[in-house]
């Protein structure tokens, strides 16, 4: 799997993906705050997570995998 569609909006991007879990994905590029959203209606943010672990979320096969692997639990978080 990799994302359906990307919007970019200033400093911020966009992802869609297709996934059972994940619905789409915003990550700012200065900030370096990733949220996620999920397809049961919540959302959490992941503070100062680095592009390179956004950018290989984004291209990875499976982004649920990728997420409970590398991002969930591994950086401050805060529900939205």
């Amino acid at each position: 799997m990799s994302f359906k569609k990307r919007e970019i909006n200033g400093d911020e991007i966009k992802i869609y993906v297709e996934s059972s879990n994940i619905d789409n994905a915003v990550y700012n590029i200065k900030t370096k705050d990733l949220k996620i959203y999920f397809t049961k209606g919540y959302g959490y943010l992941y503070k100062d997570v680095p592009h390179k672990i956004f950018t290989r979320f984004k291209i990875s096969e499976s982004q649920g995998k990728y997420f409970h692997k590398e991002i969930n639990n591994k950086f401050e978080t805060e529900k939205l």
